[in-house]
């Protein structure tokens, strides 16, 4: 009983990593067009 528990909590904790992870990118991504927005 205890392993299937602990596989869904780990898949979910890396899920939750992986879309920390791409809203970073995004925040990057819009920073990065702002900064060559105000160069141009």
């Amino acid at each position: 009983m205890g392993k299937p528990s602990a596989v869904a909590f780990n898949l979910s904790v890396g899920g939750l990593v992986k879309i920390m992870q791409g809203m970073i990118e995004v925040g990057h991504f819009h920073r990065s067009r702002k900064i060559l927005k105000s160069a141009l």
